[in-house]
């Protein structure tokens, strides 16, 4: 079958080629950015080490993907934001639907794999389910199978098209699986053929308070978690292990092990839990005077408000604005969204006020696993599977393009803390 998106890529990856070839030719010795100590303790925080296209954050505007503010995106298709992703255009009418055909002819799993499901013990976390099931098909992988042959032929970046189309077609199939066996202690259901990837996953999942407006929310919700640089957790470990030629099923349970981190993909659960533990000391909806009194007395404490504040942004998360206004459109009188509506207009003043920080405002944390729970995804640990699913979508793009540009294995060099005090006896000298 042809592949359109292949053929398009085959036009422009020559071009990507020629002009890494040139930056290289007239720049290569040009410092990018400085290694401080600091940063070695930090986590390399701020420190610009990574070349990601596929999008960036700006301080000011958030997240553009490919360039494009976000915001201009909501009303996109997740397959259309896909092709974006990896191409850097939007597909033409044509190239969508194939794009379509492509998806939709990979959505059957093998049937074993929902025995395997079942048997995962209770109380393993649903990523960690999903990260086995993945890697229980890695032999799927025609990456992995057809890497001798294809790094000599020029053709690893179609094999890595190849896997990265399976994955998007089958982690939604998996993912609605894990959550109906486990937690609805129900059989999963099929996936529909004449759906597209976001329909399909709000059909499959069942969800009890579901209606029609849910695959509505997880278009939007696959946009607006779909990238987020090079140098978060999840991505970066997936970039690690794709440089060292480890194929996307690989890669991708990498990412989902660093999305599973407390300090990553936990906090979406944290800020519902935040906002449900509210409602149940005040025995329901506190006014605007109480909750004020009540915030105020945590941030005094010094205790953490879920889902305010980021590492990049210093203006409001255009990906929390995307999903508040969906949730101000579809269920304003639902009380974890009218805390948390709340709570997104009194907590950034006073922060300022009391701690000063250079971002008090909420992020996509604060209001996304608001708008699953509505609908009735009441497990709040499967938040960081859905972020997984859509996050794939970069993940897929940033090891295509990575594999189309033939760069090498990632290997940067470490120095012990002997030679960290080293450095400052050589100035002192």
């Amino acid at each position: 079958m042809k592949n359109l998106l292949k053929q398009h890529l085959s036009g422009q990856i020559p071009l990507w080629r020629e002009q890494m070839k040139l930056i290289l030719e007239e720049q290569s010795g040009q410092p990018v950015d400085q290694v401080k100590v600091l940063h070695l303790y930090r986590g390399l925080r701020g420190l610009r080490a990574i070349l990601c296209d596929t999008s960036s954050v700006d301080p000011q505007q958030g997240l553009l993907i490919r360039g494009i503010p976000v915001l201009d995106l909501v009303d996109r298709s997740a397959e259309e934001v896909f092709f974006l992703l990896v191409t850097g255009q939007f597909p033409s009418e044509t190239q969508l639907q194939d794009l379509h055909t492509q998806l939709k002819t990979r959505y059957s799993v093998p049937e074993w794999i929902w025995d395997m499901v079942r048997g995962f013990p209770r109380g393993m976390h649903p990523l960690a389910m999903l990260s086995a099931a993945v890697l229980s098909l890695q032999g799927s992988s025609q990456f992995y199978y057809q890497h001798d042959v294809a790094a000599k032929t020029d053709r690893l970046w179609e094999l890595c098209v190849e896997d990265a189309l399976t994955l998007l077609a089958w982690m939604p199939v998996l993912a609605a699986g894990i959550y109906r066996i486990h937690f609805l202690h129900d059989q999963p259901i099929e996936p529909d053929p004449e759906l597209g990837i976001v329909e399909n996953f709000a059909r499959m999942l069942g969800l009890p308070r579901a209606d029609e407006s849910l695959a509505d929310l997880l278009r939007i919700f696959y946009i607006v978690h779909s990238d987020h640089d090079g140098g978060n957790v999840a991505q970066h470990c997936a970039r690690l292990a794709g440089s060292a030629h480890s194929d996307l099923f690989f890669s991708i349970a990498a990412s989902m092990g660093g999305l599973a981190g407390h300090l990553h993909g936990q906090a979406t659960q944290l800020s519902v839990q935040f906002v449900q533990k509210i409602l149940q000391e005040f025995r329901g909806m506190p006014s605007e005077a109480l909750l004020k009194e009540h915030v105020t007395e945590l941030i005094k404490a010094g205790v953490r408000i879920p889902g305010y504040g980021h590492a990049v942004l210093r203006a409001p998360d255009p990906r929390f604005k995307a999903l508040h206004s969906f949730g101000q459109a579809h269920f304003p009188d639902d009380p974890l969204f009218q805390v948390a509506d709340r709570l997104a207009r009194l907590v950034p003043p006073l922060f300022q006020q009391l701690k000063n920080i250079s971002n008090p405002y909420p992020n996509i944390d604060a209001i996304s696993g608001i708008t699953l729970f509505h609908y009735g995804m009441e497990r709040t640990e499967f938040y960081s599977v859905m972020f997984a699913c859509a996050q794939a979508m970069g993940t897929f793009a940033q090891n295509i393009i990575y594999h189309a540009l033939r760069l090498p294995i990632i290997r940067p060099s470490s120095l012990t803390t002997q030679e960290v005090l080293q450095l400052k006896h050589g100035q002192e000298e």
